[in-house]
């Protein structure tokens, strides 16, 4: 209140903008809902690039079986370090269900026999067969969005290990023909 009017609020007085002054604030509150918006689609598609980039390199695994002629050197490099594969042994499939690391789970056959190993408590473990030492290799495909495809390795000595395959863009059936093929040429 005014000394001079003491009906008269000076912040009454003050000259007043046409128009509302809640515009200013609203264009503010949009441009800057904008920016966080388009910042946080950027880093989604930096993160799906990145992704992409080390599944591409082999430093990540992919998500969908692969021929062993379009293996990533560090895959392969991988596979011969961890003892999983000789140097000179043919990989014909690979496939990996890691999400981050080739090391988490792997499947895979070469030349000379099906592999199939995981990593528990910090070792793997690997279950392998020469295809002389198989007696049935039994397939359940997987059905529906990324499902993985169940392929069983039974041993001629009763035992049997699981190979699981993700189905994605029919790589799962593509990577069980050449393995019966391969089983079926070598025993």
């Amino acid at each position: 209140m005014s000394d001079l009017d003491p009906g008269l609020d000076l912040l009454d007085e003050a000259p007043r903008r046409q128009g509302s002054s809640r515009r200013p604030f609203l264009l503010g509150m949009l441009a800057g809902c904008g920016i966080s918006l388009v910042l946080a689609l950027g880093l989604v598609a930096a993160a799906a690039v990145a992704i992409t980039v080390l599944m591409e390199s082999g430093h990540v695994p992919d998500t969908a079986a692969i021929p062993g002629d379009e293996l990533p050197p560090p895959t392969r490099d991988f596979l011969v370090e961890q003892g999983l594969v000789e140097p000179d042994e043919q990989v014909l499939y690979f496939f990996s269900g890691g999400f981050l690391s080739l090391r988490e789970d792997g499947n895979l056959f070469t030349d000379r026999r099906v592999i199939s190993y995981f990593e528990s408590d910090g070792e793997l473990v690997v279950e392998q067969a020469a295809y002389p030492e198989i007696a049935d290799v039994e397939v359940e495909y997987g059905e529906g969005f990324l499902a993985d495809s169940e392929v069983t390795i039974v041993r001629t000595d009763g035992e049997s290990f699981l190979l699981l395959v993700c189905n994605e863009e029919g790589h799962d059936r593509r990577f069980v023909e050449r393995l019966i093929e391969t089983w079926e040429l070598a025993r």
